[in-house]
């Protein structure tokens, strides 16, 4: 499981999370990844967050952070594709 997961990168740098499909294939994220219309936005269109909004997309940022900096186990995955469903939501 740890090879497996490690082979999942999540990145979470200058505001970014770039992640490898095959990481929510098979979750609820995967079956609903494509109703977030957002990622048929144009470059020069913007999400418009409130500053409450804000913090807490950050602190998604942090607890992906924090779970990929940890132990890998067979938790792992669920923790950081939930983490990135509650990312998308915001």
């Amino acid at each position: 499981m740890e090879l497996a997961l490690k082979i999942f990168i999540v990145v979470c740098v200058f505001k970014t999370c770039s992640f490898h499909p095959d990481l929510i294939h098979g979750t609820s994220l995967g079956r609903a990844i494509h109703d977030y219309s957002f990622f048929s936005y144009k470059t020069n269109e913007a999400l418009h967050v409130s500053e409450r909004e804000r913090k807490i997309v950050f602190e998604c940022f942090s607890k992906i952070a924090y779970e990929i900096e940890q132990r890998i186990d067979k938790h792992s995955k669920k923790l950081i594709v939930s983490d990135i469903q509650l990312l998308l939501d915001y």
